[in-house]
């Protein structure tokens, strides 16, 4: 599954976070934890728990 911005992930450690940031082609993530934000590679993530959907309307 492919990871975008504001999905919720859950990494190897048990750990859910907020990615914020996509760098390179996915490579690693800038991700939140509600307290910090930090960096994690993309051999970290175990999986997707959330996925966000952003709309808007266009009038």
């Amino acid at each position: 599954m492919k990871i975008e911005e504001y999905d919720v992930i859950r990494i190897k450690d048990g750990r859910e976070l907020t990615i914020l940031l996509i760098h390179g082609d996915g490579e690693a993530y800038e991700v939140t934890d509600q307290e910090d934000a930090f960096s994690i590679e993309r051999d970290e993530v175990a999986k997707v728990i959330w996925k966000a959907k952003i709309h808007s309307k266009v009038d």
